[in-house]
Parts: structure tokens; C-alpha cells; sequence
């Protein structure tokens, strides 16, 4: 077992909710990092699982680890925010409890920023599904199946202000996860933000506004595996329109808050603004389609039940898609 060293160069803050089947992994996973330069900080967020039971044992076992049980859920963007803004270390990670590091994450990340003075370093993913297969993530709306890369970065491995705008669209940086931040940078820019509106784009908020402002450094690795959950086809894209729509509620307000004449930014922002109100366009349409083929599957299975409405309301669909009049 390790010790902490004197200032470890990493605070990484976890914040799990009913997290029992992957918390042991995820923080099996730091300790077998060949960079001993950690310490955690994992809170229990109201969790109704034995996902305090295990977050207790790690902390009795593990002199690196600090454990902290919350009573209700109080959503992860101010867990985050109070494990970093009282870090002392130079970095912090925010690691998910379901997620995977590679043993030489820290090896590969802590020099990356030392050597350049970034002040965030980030590297792609991998995903491993319910299967347990593991592989790269298809941006297609096909229900999350994983089968070929996620758009690659395509900017210098060391990006310095304000070039990382110009690169956020289709890459869309970063998991959390897979990002070190520098401490002070975290805090010279308030953290995650805690509004429940933005809770599945806190972490491309805080990116998008440090990318104007910040260096930021690039390691051409999959240091990082992130799980994929299974979800219903409908789940999954009802998610990813609501992500969409974050993007754009995103960059509609980063238009409005940064000097975007001054940075020279607004072109790049529009024009992320335009694909993404795009991607929202498609995703809303994916939708629409993916309910009414769900529905028509469900009139399928009732009117199998001999249930007379279910037969009904599937000669009432297949009229309206053949453009037939539904007789009154």
C-alpha cells in the first residue's frame, strides 16, 4: 500500500452515488498508478447502496485516501467544488466512480504539465460497455454501440490561449477524468457550476471557459476508460438531445460572457453555436423517430394480447404514414 508523499502533486476528488458495483475499481485503479503522487478525496453522495461501506474501508486501509459521507444528495458539481478549493496540491482530477485509469495516467500527465506550464493537460478515452467490451465510442446515433473513434483533436499538443475555442468543435474536450487542471487555474475560475440546469455540461462549461484564457496541453493517449451504462434506445437519445441542448445554452452564454472581440473568438463561437444548434436539429428528430418506433413496438405487443385499442391505434399509425384519411 502507498503513502502519501509530503504535497502530493494530484488532489483527486470522487464524488459517488449508489456507485457500489464500480467504486472498488475506480479506486483500485489509482492506486495501482506507477506514479504514487496522489491523494483522494471521495465523498459518499447519499448513496442508499454500500457505497459508504466501501468508501469507509478504503480510507481505513489507505493513508491517501479521505472519506466523507453526505447525508442527501446534493448533486456532484459542489462536491467537486469543495474537495478542489480546499486542495493544496498543484493539480486536481475529477474522477467518476465508474471510471478506469491506465496505470501510467499519472506518469504521462504530471510531467506533461510540469515540463510545459500548462495549466490543463488532457487525453482521449476508451469506453467499456455492460458486456465488457471495451473500444471507442461511435458519435452516430445508433444507441451508443462501440465500434470506431470519437472525433479526434486535431490542435498542436501544447495549444496556447485563445487557440483551444477554435479546436472545441467536433473534439468537444474534455471527460473530466481525463483532464489534470491546475489548481490555481480551478480556482481563478470559480470551478464547476453549480446550477442544476447545466449538470450533464459542467465539465465542457468550465473548458470552454478556461479555453480562451489558459494553455493547454495535449498527450496522444487513451489513459482514461469511461463506462458506458446500458440504457433503452430511447434513454440514451432522450440524453444526448438534452446534451445538445446544453451546448448550445453553453455557447450561447459564452458568446455573452467572454471578451469575444477582444480574444478574437467570436467567429470560432459562432460558428460552434451553428453546428450545434445543427447536432440539437438532428438529435430532435432522432428523437421523435426512435418514440414513435418504440411506440408502434409497444401497440405491436398489446394488440398480440388481443388488446382491441392496440390494433386500433396500429391501423390508425400505418394510415397516417401512408397518408390515408383515419375514416373520422
Amino acid at each position: 500500500m502507498g503513502v502519501p508523499t509530503a504535497t502530493p502533486a494530484v488532489t483527486v476528488v470522487t464524488p459517488a452515488f449508489n456507485s457500489a458495483e464500480t467504486l472498488a475499481a475506480t479506486v483500485e485503479s489509482l492506486q495501482a498508478q506507477s506514479l504514487n503522487c496522489w491523494t483522494l478525496r471521495l465523498f459518499d453522495n447519499g448513496s442508499s447502496d454500500n457505497t459508504a461501506a466501501i468508501g469507509r474501508q478504503f480510507a481505513a486501509e489507505d493513508p491517501r485516501v479521505e472519506f466523507v459521507a453526505e447525508a442527501v444528495n446534493v448533486g456532484p458539481a459542489p462536491l467537486r467544488n469543495r474537495g478542489a478549493m480546499a486542495a493544496t496540491s498543484r493539480y486536481v482530477q475529477f474522477l467518476d466512480a465508474d471510471d478506469l485509469l491506465h496505470p501510467d495516467f499519472y506518469a504521462e500527465m504530471v510531467p506533461r504539465l510540469d515540463e510545459t506550464g500548462a495549466e490543463v493537460a488532457h487525453c482521449h478515452v476508451e469506453y467499456l460497455d455492460d458486456s465488457g467490451e471495451v473500444g471507442v465510442k461511435d458519435g452516430a446515433p445508433n444507441g451508443g454501440v462501440i465500434t470506431r473513434p470519437d472525433p479526434p483533436y486535431t490542435g498542436p499538443a501544447l495549444c496556447e490561449p485563445p487557440e483551444m475555442v477554435r479546436y472545441f468543435y467536433p473534439f468537444t474536450p474534455m471527460f473530466a477524468g481525463a483532464t489534470l487542471f491546475s489548481t490555481d487555474a480551478f480556482k481563478r475560475f470559480g470551478g464547476f457550476s453549480e446550477d442544476p440546469a447545466w449538470i450533464t455540461m459542467q465539465d465542457q462549461d468550465l473548458v470552454l471557459r478556461m479555453a480562451a484564457h489558459c494553455t493547454f496541453a495535449y498527450v496522444d493517449r487513451r489513459l482514461v476508460t469511461v463506462r458506458v451504462a446500458a440504457n433503452s434506445t430511447s434513454r440514451a437519445t432522450h440524453r444526448r438531445r438534452q446534451m445538445r441542448e446544453g451546448l448550445v445554452a453553453m455557447t450561447e452564454a459564452a458568446l455573452e460572457r467572454e471578451q469575444v472581440e477582444e480574444l478574437g473568438v467570436e467567429a470560432d463561437l459562432r460558428r460552434m453555436l451553428g453546428r450545434y444548434r445543427a447536432d440539437l436539429a438532428r438529435w430532435q428528430a432522432y428523437e421523435s423517430v426512435v418514440s414513435a418506433r418504440e411506440s408502434v413496438q409497444g401497440f405491436r405487443d398489446a394488440s398480440k394480447l388481443g388488446e382491441p385499442w392496440a390494433k386500433l391505434a396500429l391501423t390508425r399509425v400505418w394510415e397516417t404514414v401512408r397518408g390515408r384519411p383515419h375514416g373520422g
